[in-house]
């Protein structure tokens, strides 16, 4: 799939098949009678992700950020900061709703979580647009 000219959509048919195929024991997807590994590396590179950079440390604790200081809670997730952008998106800056907004793609995307909760030190990462493409 790496070496396509051209983008190709996963469809849930074809994650489906390769869930099924999967080997955990071994890392690998089962082809046949063979097992193609596949690491880390292999789906950061497959996704276009940055393999090198600054490590995000997701055990961080509460921070004091900018984008946090709308969110009274001691956890936030995913629907609250939704929310907030839907009641309050006319009130708040272009740049914290930028903010917000990109802290929602990151969680729904890149990190998500089972529960929906956004760990604290992603508000840190948003705060500083600059900063985005230092974090691997």
């Amino acid at each position: 799939m790496l070496k396509l000219k051209e983008s190709m959509k996963i469809s849930r048919n074809l994650l489906n098949e390769l869930v099924n195929v999967w080997v955990e024991r071994r890392r690998g997807f089962r082809l046949s009678k063979e097992i193609v590994r596949f690491s880390l590396l292999d789906v950061c590179l497959g996704l276009w992700l940055r393999v090198v950079g600054t490590k995000i440390d997701l055990n961080e604790g509460f921070v004091h950020s900018e984008c946090r200081k709308h969110f009274d809670d001691e956890n936030v997730d995913v629907k609250m900061v939704y929310e907030f952008l839907l009641q309050h998106h006319g009130d708040l800056s272009v740049v914290d709703f930028c903010r917000l907004y990109v802290l929602i793609g990151i969680c729904e995307f890149l990190l998500s979580s089972r529960s929906g909760r956004i760990f604290p030190i992603l508000f840190n990462i948003v705060d500083d647009f600059g900063s985005l493409g230092k974090y691997n």
